[in-house]
């Protein structure tokens, strides 16, 4: 029986985790082209953010996991 609640706690947390992620943009110190660079979605992007129109992203090209959780380099690719 615990080995059930723990299986199930395990789960949730899990599951949590991995919805804050979608949700969660978190800043980063790194700027491509003069622009900040946030790590959202298990990938990088890079965008800017205005009162008027809100803010908008792009997806840096060939970031993933890696450089989301830093254990490689974040590339200035854009394009």
């Amino acid at each position: 029986m615990k080995g059930i609640k723990r299986f199930f706690v395990i789960c949730v947390a899990l599951t949590f985790c991995l919805v804050m992620i979608s949700f969660i943009k978190i800043k980063t110190d790194f700027y491509c082209c003069e622009s900040p660079t946030i790590r959202w979605k298990f990938a990088i992007y890079c965008g800017e953010c205005d009162d008027e129109t809100g803010c908008h992203y792009t997806l840096v090209k060939n970031t993933g996991v890696l450089e989301y959780f830093g254990l490689k380099p974040i590339p200035c690719d854009i394009n």
